[in-house]
């Protein structure tokens, strides 16, 4: 919906773990440490290492590859355009969060004070 900010890296997750994953019907919240947080409403793209991205609108469709990631750093980050960003986790999990509407939030990323609204 708003689009990430120009100039935005995200470089604040990189080297964060991945401590719990929270599914709801309607939102996955990945709550790393240090009180990280990314809130997932819009689609999730998964890429395991070596394998072929899938890109899910019910993030509930990915839990048994995002559970493959608890306990693990981010290795990297990448923000793809203005409507994505992609974690790639040690043990090469990529995981895509996309702004997929135009009318409604996709994800949120909360840093200490700071949100991210996208």
């Amino acid at each position: 919906m708003y689009r990430i900010p120009a100039g935005e890296t995200f470089s604040f997750l990189r080297g964060r773990s991945l401590d719990q994953l929270c599914f709801g019907r309607h939102q996955l919240i990945m709550r790393f440490d240090e009180g990280l947080y990314v809130s997932v409403e819009g689609q999730l793209g998964v890429q395991p290492a070596d394998s072929e991205e899938t890109v899910v609108d019910d993030t509930r469709d990915a839990a048994a590859t995002l559970v493959t990631a608890l306990g693990t750093l981010v290795r990297d980050v990448v923000v793809d355009d203005d409507r994505s960003f992609s974690m790639t986790f040690e043990g090469g999990l990529r995981v895509r969060v996309i702004d997929s509407s135009d009318e409604y939030e996709s994800f949120q990323i909360g840093h200490g004070r700071s949100v991210f609204i996208v």
